[in-house]
């Protein structure tokens, strides 16, 4: 209509930098959790997320488990827990800590990562080691083809790409291993 004020929505590149500014005042300062409060005002969902998910990464070692800053983050921000768990995982990658990675980021629900390391890293040294119990525990957090319909198991594959090639590969090894010894007697 003629008479009406038309109001356009759209992003703001100076309020979003302004925005970003103030968080990196706040985050020098060592104010983490008032840090993602700001960013949580960058206008598009993808630009918070990827805001967010980068200052998680950048202070995770200050962001200890339990802690009131952690508690503010995901409990009063809503900042997914599994975020924080993903960053402890690249913390724990630049240490080598290989089994803390598989651990965090079976925790951070990144099954495809956490499988790759465990049949590459963790799989092996059970195996020299005949750790057979260690090697059900590793695997035994994944999400696994069931015994329903085909469907059902091709939705289950997906979650955890490369599955019947890797770890079903370890936990039948295992049942070979426990069931053949009785069957050569």
């Amino acid at each position: 209509e003629a008479g009406e004020d038309v109001v356009k929505e759209g992003n703001s590149a100076s309020a979003d930098k302004l925005t970003s500014n103030f968080a990196a005042q706040l985050e020098q300062e060592g104010q983490v959790q008032w840090a993602a409060f700001v960013l949580l005002h960058l206008e598009l969902p993808d630009s918070r997320t990827v805001a967010l998910r980068a200052l998680v990464e950048r202070n995770i070692q200050s962001l200890q488990e339990g802690s009131a800053q952690e508690a503010f983050l995901c409990e009063k921000l809503l900042v997914p827990r599994e975020w924080l768990f993903s960053a402890r995982a690249n913390a724990a990658a630049e240490k080598g800590d290989r089994y803390a990675q598989y651990r965090l980021l079976v925790d951070a629900q990144e099954y495809t990562a956490a499988h790759a390391i465990a049949v590459r890293d963790l799989a092996p040294e059970a195996v020299l080691r005949a750790d057979l119990n260690l090697i059900l525990r590793i695997f035994s957090v994944f999400p696994r083809p069931g015994g329903g319909e085909d469907g059902e198991a091709a939705e289950e594959e997906e979650r955890v790409p490369g599955w019947l090639y890797g770890g079903q590969v370890y936990v039948d090894w295992v049942a070979c291993q426990r069931t053949l010894p009785a069957l050569l007697v």
